[in-house]
């Protein structure tokens, strides 16, 4: 029973993975928001990171959704 739920879980997170449209969303979405990633990533404090995010990366509401979804998404089903 555990050796079935084993290979199920590999078998689906192996078919995500090689999903085409999945990979290059995913490409996309790091380089959409690279320097999201690199303030999540650097030695900042907390409240540094979260004033960074706000103020510099997202300063508008409507920023959020695009660079987020909308652009990787796009972008993605370009490649």
């Amino acid at each position: 029973m555990i050796d079935e739920l084993s290979r199920s879980i590999r078998a689906n997170l192996y078919e995500r993975i090689t999903n085409p449209l999945l990979g290059a969303a995913s490409v996309a979405w790091v380089f959409w928001n690279y320097k999201l990633v690199l303030a999540l990533l650097s030695s900042l404090q907390l409240d540094e990171k979260i004033t960074f995010i706000e103020e510099t990366l997202y300063p508008c509401w409507y920023w959020i959704p695009l660079y987020l979804f909308v652009f990787p998404l796009l972008s993605g089903m370009a490649f």
